[in-house]
């Protein structure tokens, strides 16, 4: 990955969560404190923020990405790119646009994930249950985003974003407006597309990745190590 973009995105999503804290504390008096304490902490409304703005991001980059990537032919679906800052090069396939967005959109991804959780421990509100998560989807965005392989899988992975925004939203108000239509029509979008991209869709990206690798077919190539590829 390039240093440049790196820091560029270190500074942007920084930004982001701090704007997120300010923004929550000044707009703490508009609403009911929640029932949850900790929800009331000017950095969880950072986080919830943090992850609203990456999930419009992946959106907008990922579900197009993965719906020219879905019927793209093997060479697109599983290029391995020789150069890791930008992920370029290699033969064209005609899809090397969508290629390059869905690796700039895991490069943010990690770095947001790495950011949040470094953030999350400074203000001494980070949780195990959070850290393990954040471990996770870090550990599965950096052997992908590393190694410039897998970008149908990955455009599946980060399309699952797409349900966030609603579960923020409803988490951010259960504990002030429970009852409230639009928390709970907010409940019910999520429950929604959170069976469509995270349960129906990204379960056919896993079965078309095991049948790939079943196949010999090359989806994950030699040069990584074993141990990365059953990971």
């Amino acid at each position: 990955m390039d240093i440049l973009t790196s820091c560029l995105l270190v500074l942007f999503w920084v930004a982001v969560w701090y704007v997120g804290a300010w923004a929550t504390h000044r707009r703490s008096g508009s609403w009911p404190p929640s029932k949850v304490e900790s929800e009331n902490s000017p950095f969880w409304g950072a986080c919830v923020v943090m992850s609203t703005v990456n999930a419009f991001v992946c959106t907008a980059i990922c579900v197009p990405a993965l719906a020219q990537l879905l019927f793209a032919p093997h060479a697109a679906q599983f290029k391995h790119r020789p150069s890791y800052a930008f992920c370029s090069g290699g033969p064209a396939t005609g899809f090397d646009f969508t290629i390059d967005a869905v690796a700039f959109c895991g490069q943010s991804f990690i770095i947001r994930l790495a950011l949040d959780a470094v953030l999350q421990l400074i203000h001494n509100i980070l949780t195990v249950e959070e850290a393990l998560h954040h471990a996770v989807f870090f550990a599965a965005g950096w052997l992908i985003r590393s190694n410039c392989v897998l970008p149908l899988n990955a455009a599946f992975l980060m399309a699952m974003e797409v349900s966030t925004p609603f579960l923020n939203y409803y988490l951010f108000f259960r504990g002030r407006y429970p009852f409230r239509n639009d928390v709970n029509a907010a409940k019910t979008a999520f429950g929604v597309l959170f069976l469509v991209f995270r349960m129906i869709l990204n379960t056919y990206g896993a079965f078309v990745l095991a049948r790939e690798y079943a196949r010999g077919t090359k989806a994950i190539p030699d040069t990584i190590p074993g141990w990365q590829q059953l990971a």
